[in-house]
């Protein structure tokens, strides 16, 4: 019962990639319907997993990441989404490292692969959220 993630993750499956974004635009979708809850209007980065993604400031987007790591095939994989302030997805894309082991490492790409997104997409007024609270402190 591990879902689709774990069975492409676990598997041979190749997975388009617009698939992919689509699966990611309706969970973001499920999660923001249900579980929307305001915080601190300013602040989209979390460092406590009980707080719940809120739009960012009319004129800035936020920017979420998340990676997964699988130690068995020896690489991760990350997926980026980029919404305004009422909650539309601008922008979406995923990728896999191979390699790469360390869920900080992971995130930090997953980091990178998401300001690489915004750059080639012309956003420049960005908030950036990961629930990896090891690299958020390391700012």
């Amino acid at each position: 019962m591990g879902g689709p993630r774990n069975d492409v993750r676990n598997s041979e499956i190749k997975v388009c990639p617009k698939s992919l974004v689509k699966e990611i635009q309706v969970y973001v979708d499920m999660i923001m319907m249900h579980c929307l809850k305001p915080i601190h209007p300013l602040r989209c980065a979390t460092q406590n997993q009980s707080q719940k993604w809120v739009p960012p400031p009319a004129g800035l987007v936020c920017v979420n990441v998340d990676a997964s790591v699988s130690s068995s095939s020896s690489s991760s994989a990350c997926g980026v989404v980029i919404r305004d302030h009422k909650g539309m997805c601008l922008a979406a894309c995923c990728q896999s490292f191979h390699g790469v082991t360390i869920p900080e490492i992971a995130e930090a790409l997953a980091l990178r692969s998401a300001a690489n997104l915004a750059r080639m997409e012309g956003f420049n007024k960005l908030v950036f959220q990961s629930d990896c609270l090891t690299l958020i402190k390391k700012h």
